[in-house]
């Protein structure tokens, strides 16, 4: 890290930079007149600094004014030998990272620059973000091949992944059941470029002790019956990515050990007496609500602070129905092939404005468990429209027969037809796709059964 000590006593000076030598930092710049620092600022870009509150010619709160406006993502430190702290808490509000009161000792300064440490990459992560967010929009690549989409928001989602994948900060991934959250896990594993494997621990149902020897394991003799040793799931993902599916139902003592990982990166085996180094990448979802279940003291708000340090949230299928048709086609067709279907057409038009309209509370699932009792039940060939509407009314969802074309305009030759006789060609339409069956027909045309009569009857 570049680092710059500004402090107009040099003794001060010169013993924090024996505190960063100590600690391994050897490029740091040290200066006595701040105005020398000023001079120097856009060629040192430095990643932080510690700016003494006050000096001649410029104070540390001026200072702090123009580092934070010309070098929006370095980290600030105040320094002050007043006991009157509300010009240093003033300083906080204007972006510095902390404040240090002298004489400082070497803990609490080690404190300070490990914040600061952190306080840039954050900035330096969210600003990568913000570039990549307002770039065109991102072509789908191979790290998002298991995802199928043509909607503006999941390519939005594609480019978050892209700009964060390579931190090694946990991920948040929210969304209903059925929408695809695993995919986006692994599609942060893959971006991520990371060597290890991807492994996806589902913790739902699991207690204190079963998640324990899940994902940490256990030593030779830990317990009875452990005749040999296991290796836990953080052990498996080391390297790479650990996917932790429906977070939101881990208890108390469950979640304070997650805290301690992503913390600490620190765990310990079932029996063992010694700590051993998580090298692992956390990817966490859930369906729950957790802003809620901390709200009722049912989740740690640490835990959700620290997990969610980069979050996505999955759109339900209802709101980017512009990927049904694609997805039902899809979904469709591989059903076909699974069921040894000579038939390799299309689903009907009719099917597939039904889906475009229903607002699938099972999602992606939902939608392809339809397609696969589809192709199942007429593997023989195309449906007729009546068919199809019969068989999506059995899974709960109303279909009516649309206009040819896309549902949204229709072509005549000739005079435009009158209101008459757009009726009867819808009559006629709907008694002929009911082979005859009038009350299917008005059903399909949504009048009774005594008025479709009326209609059929020749005009005198």
């Amino acid at each position: 890290m570049k680092v710059v000590i500004v402090d107009d006593e040099k003794e001060i000076v010169d013993a924090y930079g024996i505190f960063l030598k100590k600690n391994g930092i050897t490029d740091y710049s040290k200066y006595t007149d701040p105005r020398s620092f000023l001079d120097d600022l856009d060629r040192l870009e430095p990643e932080i600094v510690f700016l003494d509150l006050h000096m001649p010619h410029y104070t540390g709160e001026d200072l702090l004014e123009v580092v934070r406006s010309s070098h929006p993502q370095t980290s600030v430190v105040i320094l002050t030998g007043s006991v009157d702290i509300e010009p240093a808490v003033r300083c906080m509000q204007k972006g510095a990272v902390d404040y240090l009161v002298k004489p400082i000792d070497k803990n609490r300064f080690e404190a300070a620059y490990n914040s600061a440490v952190n306080a840039y990459k954050m900035r330096t992560e969210i600003q990568a973000l913000r570039t990549a967010m307002s770039s065109p929009r991102v072509q789908k690549s191979e790290d998002f091949h298991g995802i199928v989409t043509v909607n503006r928001q999941m390519h939005e989602l594609f480019s978050y992944v892209e700009a964060v994948s390579k931190s090694s900060f946990p991920v948040l991934i929210t969304g209903e059941t059925g929408v695809g959250k695993e995919l986006f896990a692994r599609a942060v594993h893959e971006s991520s470029g990371r060597k290890g494997l991807f492994v996806a621990v589902n913790v739902s149902g699991l207690d204190d002790n079963m998640f324990s020897d899940t994902i940490f394991g256990h030593i030779k003799g830990a317990f009875t019956g452990a005749d040999r040793p296991r290796k836990g799931m953080i052990s498996e993902a080391e390297g790479g990515t650990l996917f932790l599916d429906e977070i939101g139902d881990m208890n108390e003592n469950t979640q304070m050990k997650l805290l301690r990982v992503l913390q600490e990166k620190i765990y310990m085996p079932l029996g063992s007496d010694k700590y051993r180094q998580a090298d692992v990448r956390i990817v966490a979802a859930t369906n729950a609500d957790l802003s809620e279940k901390v709200k009722t003291g049912a989740f740690r708000q640490d835990l959700l602070f620290r997990l969610s340090t980069h979050a996505l949230v999955i759109p339900p299928l209802r709101d980017r129905a512009d990927d049904i048709p694609l997805l039902a086609d899809i979904f469709y067709k591989k059903a076909l092939r699974d069921v040894g279907s000579q038939y390799h057409g299309e689903l009907p038009a009719a099917a597939v404005e039904a889906l475009k309209r229903y607002p699938f509370p099972g999602n992606i699932r939902q939608l392809q468990a339809v397609t696969a009792d589809m192709a199942a039940v007429f593997s023989s060939g195309r449906p007729k429209d009546n068919e199809v509407i019969n068989f999506l009314k059995k899974h709960g969802i109303e279909a009516k027969l649309c206009p040819a074309g896309n549902g949204s305009s229709f072509s005549y030759i000739g005079c435009f037809p009158t209101l008459k006789e757009m009726e009867r060609y819808l009559v006629e339409y709907a008694v002929n796709t009911a082979e005859g069956n009038v009350s299917t027909a008005a059903k399909m045309l949504g009048i009774t059964r005594q008025a479709l009569h009326k209609r059929l009857k020749p005009a005198k």
